[in-house]
């Protein structure tokens, strides 16, 4: 019910540049973004008022206050709405969080304060006119952070669902929006039409399938939404079956929901199971408790009766991924081939042990073990699988492998980096689906870079000058060079003289480097293209061609130019790989004549 004490304010935003349209032109659920603000704010305020800009020239299905300020920050919208409110509160809402729902903006205005934000930030929001002084000042001094504004005010901050407070930035966010409100509205209809009432749905996580509690009902929706499902329903009933196994043999599990039949149901194309919502502690279990739940959970399932996919299915999906480029588009050439030859070869270290086989969890990491007050608790059992003890092992920290005195250590230092790989093979193939996701990509192939002593490519700091001046000295050597004043004067303060540069690092090894230099009319010249020997023929040399011809081609560059030596066949090879080609002129060094090169970016 809307309240007669409270005037909605929506933002609807301008050009969009990063989206490439208005937002408040599009669509979710048949319904404009903009339209479907517009709606909820009715449903909670019994005044609205939309503010924007007249010249963005927004054609809405009602009408929007320009908000009288030259300036293109959220800051003028919100002072607008609060100078028009015919009330002392005002909900603010930017067109482009289109899964807010009426719930989450009640609890905002019965916050109190000056201000009621969620956690994430700013907007939405809850403004008294208390605020209005405060806000018009720092606007007219043009100091026009909301986040910053919020310090001097009376502030509250309300925790709330930051999935559904998700802005709508680029065209995957609004189909990541789209997956999420459909997963809401199937898991609330499936719960409904077994007498569950969800009022407040509330999306747990979403890095992975999507897990949503559907308070205040103690029971949690689990949605097939992974990009990885397999067989959805077989492996949902499966998931249920072992629970139940689990539990009966006294195994530390989170149930099924008692509540309503636990499925799995079918909604909207959706796979569906139900679960009993328990209270976990967010500081987690120790690693040596762990171990013992991981020990507990073996145990209970070591009879489970019914066949289990073998770990080496779950293994030869990633290969799949990692074989399709396309699959991968987010991850650099050289990252992939890392994986692939990685993958491939720890695949082949640990069938050489031939360790014997158990029934594991299959995703034993602590994101998927719950301290809750009845103990620990594990979930997510869709995972579950026959392999060696080490692959569960391999996800804890290494003192949850004490209650295991069974386990080879060489097989687990093996597994690590293996579940490394598989991780970041599967986080690559769904990046941009949450932050976790792409945290975990970053995270886990980096750890395979430190495992196996692989670069990777940063840009240059200055703790990185030492290595790099031994980098150039010694390859200089390596060709019959030497350092020279003159010629190598930016080895004194390479940040100073170039555009742009970059190093691989090995640990805290630099084994390879390469510099952008401007040479002004959009031309740039490529240098210090070099590696270490160990570390040639392993595609790294072409991460960092790419990495320095990618920041050209952003920065506008019309060619790129470079001079190298006639010995340096294998780089020269290179170049001409990427189209650069040879040109007049001479650029000799101690005695050696130098070839040139150059690469007209224009169109390319």
């Amino acid at each position: 019910m809307a309240r007669h004490d409270l005037t909605g304010v929506l933002l609807v935003g301008g050009a969009s540049r990063r989206f490439g349209s208005p937002k408040a032109y599009a669509e979710l659920e048949g319904e404009t973004l903009a339209a479907r603000a517009w709606r909820l704010l009715g449903e909670v305020c019994n005044e609205r008022i939309a503010v924007g800009k007249a010249s963005n020239g927004l054609e809405l299905p009602f009408p929007v206050l320009d908000d009288g300020s030259w300036v293109r920050a959220p800051l003028a919208g919100v002072v607008a709405g609060l100078r028009a409110a015919r009330n002392e509160l005002c909900v603010v809402l930017p067109v482009d969080t289109p899964l807010v729902t009426a719930a989450m903006l009640r609890r905002l205005t019965r916050a109190g304060g000056d201000a009621a934000v969620p956690q994430t930030g700013p907007l939405p929001g809850a403004y008294a006119r208390s605020a209005l002084a405060a806000l018009e000042r720092r606007l007219g001094e043009g100091i026009l952070s909301l986040h910053e504004a919020l310090r001097e005010l009376e502030t509250r901050v309300v925790e709330l669902d930051r999935f559904l407070l998700a802005n709508v930035n680029t065209l995957h966010d609004l189909a990541t929006a789209a997956r999420r409100g459909r997963v809401l509205v199937a898991a609330v209809g499936a719960a409904h039409a077994h007498g569950i009432e969800a009022q407040a749905p509330t999306i747990l996580q979403d890095w992975n399938d999507t897990i949503v509690h559907l308070a205040p009902a103690p029971v949690v929706a689990r949605v097939s939404t992974s990009l990885v499902s397999c067989g959805e329903e077989e492996t949902c009933a499966r998931e249920l079956e072992i629970a139940a196994h689990a539990i009966a043999a006294g195994g530390p599990v989170v149930p099924p929901s008692s509540l309503l039949p636990p499925g799995p149901h079918r909604a909207d194309g959706l796979t569906i199971t139900f679960w009993d919502f328990v209270v976990a502690d967010p500081e987690g279990p120790e690693p040596r408790t762990a171990g013992k739940a991981l020990r507990a959970l073996h145990d209970a399932l070591a009879d489970y009766p019914e066949p289990l996919p073998r770990l080496d299915e779950r293994l030869d999906r990633a290969a799949r991924v990692l074989a399709a480029p396309s699959a991968l588009p987010e991850l650099a050439v050289v990252d992939r081939e890392l994986l692939a030859r990685s993958f491939g070869d720890l695949r082949a270290t640990v069938a050489g042990f031939a360790a014997p086989e158990r029934v594991l969890h299959g995703g034993a990491h602590s994101g998927n073990l719950l301290k809750t007050s009845a103990g620990l608790r594990w979930i997510d059992l869709d995972t579950v699988c026959r392999g060696p003890l080490e692959w569960d092992l391999a996800h804890l920290p290494a003192e949850a492998a004490a209650p295991f005195p069974e386990a080879d250590q060489a097989l687990l230092a093996t597994m690590r980096l293996l579940v490394s790989a598989e991780v970041a093979i599967c986080c690559w193939h769904a990046w941009g689906r949450a932050p976790e996701v792409d945290e975990a990509a970053v995270f886990h192939l980096d750890r395979l870079r430190a495992g196996l002593g692989a670069a990777r490519i940063v840009p240059f700091r200055v703790e990185h000058v030492a290595g790099f001046r031994r980098l150039v000295e010694d390859t200089l050597r390596e060709f019959d060079f030497s350092a020279d004043p003159e010629l190598d004067a930016d080895l004194a303060d390479p940040l100073a003289t170039y555009a742009a540069i970059w190093v691989a690092v090995a640990g805290v090894d630099v084994v390879g480097s390469v510099a952008l230099r401007d040479l002004g009319g959009s031309t740039l010249e490529l240098k210090r293209m070099y590696l270490r020997p160990g570390c040639r023929g392993q595609g790294l040399g072409r991460g960092l061609l790419e990495t320095a011809l990618d920041w050209a081609r952003e920065g506008g560059a019309r060619a790129v130019r470079l001079d190298t030596s006639e010995r340096m066949g294998e780089a020269r090879a290179l170049y001409e790989a990427y189209g650069f080609r040879r040109v007049d002129g001479r650029a000799p060094r101690q005695g050696q004549q130098r070839l040139l090169y150059e690469l007209e970016l224009t169109g390319s």
